[in-house]
């Protein structure tokens, strides 16, 4: 059975690998491994989305939603859920299908960083390439991996992996507070 603590414990381990993630040498990003900066990105990516997936395990045992814990897909949940059920919301805050979609205008709200967080995870654990743009003495990651053209984010990469461990934890608490 999961638990909120299990729901919780992912997004500690997703901020361990990123804090060893930063914290790899003097240089940060720019002078560490790109075998060891993958393996902590990548498991930093998998902790965070894997909490999202623990919460959705718990929803369907809570709430009765008669899933298969094989069969449970988040973005399946709030349908299962009654209408005017406020944690509907909570759980599709948390999640983005970023297929075949263009990244959002405003690629720093809330949600454009859900989505692009999906777009990283399957990007580092897909494809085995990072989404680092690296410059004279800073680390950003690209907006949207899937495509280059789109640059870099303005802010450091440091700064946005902080954010969307963030946001993550917020939503995450928010929807089990509502669970």
């Amino acid at each position: 059975m999961i638990t909120s603590d299990d729901v919780l414990e992912k997004v500690r381990f997703a901020r361990r690998r990123m804090d060893e993630l930063l914290a790899l040498d003097e240089s940060g990003l720019l002078g560490s491994r790109p075998s060891d900066r993958q393996q902590l990105l990548q498991e930093f990516f998998f902790h965070l989305i894997g909490a999202v997936d623990f919460l959705g395990q718990l929803v369907n045992q809570h709430r009765g939603l008669g899933f298969d814990a094989e069969d449970v897909r988040f973005r399946s949940l709030p349908a299962k859920l009654p209408k005017a059920d406020p944690l509907a919301g909570h759980l599709r805050s948390l999640y983005a299908n970023p297929k075949k979609k263009p990244l959002p205008k405003n690629p720093y709200s809330d949600d454009a960083y859900v989505f692009r967080t999906y777009i990283y995870r399957d990007h580092v654990t897909h494809r085995n390439r990072n989404p680092f743009q690296f410059r004279l003495g800073r680390v950003s990651l690209l907006l949207d991996p899937r495509d280059p053209t789109h640059g870099a984010s303005a802010k450091s990469a440091q700064d946005e992996m902080r954010y969307i461990l963030g946001l993550f934890e917020k939503r995450c608490r928010a929807a089990l507070a509502a669970l």
